[in-house]
């Protein structure tokens, strides 16, 4: 509950750091976190009330499950990657689709983005690349004129 109070109550930005990104946007039974409804919540309010505000979520581009997306061993690494796209984008209750339904948003990345990391180099001549696991849990509000981080989960 503390963090959909601070997601409501935040005043130009919030910062999402995490390993997972699954929440509900539909009323669904399925999963039970609010967050996604949260940020809907505010996002909305800040388009009606022509307010400058923005969500930045960072996450990792593919869970840290075992298994590779071609192989039938992956089953926890797609299930995890279903519910997180029906968060962000897909399947009708996603927060995008949601945004997107509101008149007063043309343009739902105008509100919210969502980024994952990757790291380049050259190896023997050669451009390689790989994944940035992000697997941290942090949340930063502006509320009023402070800033509000929650590093709890490193307790």
């Amino acid at each position: 509950m503390a963090y959909i109070e601070m997601i409501l109550q935040a005043k130009h930005f919030i910062y999402i750091e995490n390993q997972f990104f699954i929440s509900n946007s539909a009323d669904e039974q399925v999963v039970h976190n609010q967050i996604a409804e949260a940020l809907i919540t505010r996002i909305k309010r800040a388009a009606e009330h022509q307010e400058k505000f923005r969500v930045v979520v960072f996450l990792p581009l593919l869970p840290a499950f075992e298994g590779d997306l071609l192989n039938s061993n992956s089953g926890v690494l797609k299930i995890q990657m279903h519910w997180q796209y029906s968060t962000i984008s897909r399947g009708g209750t996603s927060i995008r689709e949601q945004l997107s339904k509101d008149p007063n948003i043309p343009d739902p990345s105008e509100y919210i983005s969502f980024f994952s990391l990757r790291q380049h180099a050259k190896l023997n001549g050669e451009p390689i690349t790989e994944l940035i696991y992000i697997h941290s849990k942090v949340y930063t509000f502006s509320c009023s004129n402070k800033l509000l981080m929650d590093f709890s989960h490193f307790a």
